[in-house]
């Protein structure tokens, strides 16, 4: 039998791969919409997504360092606070047809998203030791399950033509 608090924040870890998963699908899901907005061709597409790139490799080489420093939980929301802000400058930079801007914010989505995944698997083993039991596959089927679910809602609000911009900040 779990204790509460084992139970409390595996629900939590599972809540924030899901979360993390329809973030990310909804990003994806509109990348043509960003592209047309910003008109780049598909070679500056590329550029521009390089952000994402470079972002999520800082945050996965930060991660170590700062989850021994801090503790797993506090850059895990640490990382939560990044990745949202870089959403929300993705949408800023797709709304004023900054393709700069967009650049920027994907670095930041991708170094929060780097922070974040890895310090979820260190709380997530952490987790499997105290019960005994796997949780990291469960983790990973969450943000899976959350990349359906953000697929599916990026293709539903791109059908009924929602702004890319309100889309991302939501």
């Amino acid at each position: 039998m779990l204790d509460t608090a084992t139970r409390r924040r595996r629900a939590a870890l599972f809540v924030f791969m899901l979360v993390s998963g329809v973030g990310m699908a909804s990003w994806v899901a509109r990348t043509p919409a960003v592209r047309d907005t910003l008109g780049v061709s598909t070679g500056g597409m590329g550029v521009v997504l390089f952000g994402l790139s470079t972002g999520s490799m800082a945050g996965v080489l930060l991660s170590g360092p700062l989850v021994r420093r801090y503790g797993g939980r506090a850059v895990m929301w640490a990382g939560a606070a990044v990745l949202t802000a870089g959403l929300a400058v993705v949408a800023g930079g797709a709304a004023g047809s900054l393709a700069g801007g967009v650049f920027v914010g994907l670095a930041l989505f991708g170094s929060g998203l780097g922070l974040a995944e890895v310090a979820v698997n260190i709380e997530g083993a952490a987790v499997e030791r105290r019960i005994g039991r796997p949780v990291l596959p469960v983790l990973h089927g969450c943000f899976s399950l959350g990349t359906v679910v953000g697929a599916l809602l990026g293709l539903a609000l791109t059908a009924a033509r929602f702004p890319v911009g309100a889309h991302l900040l939501a």
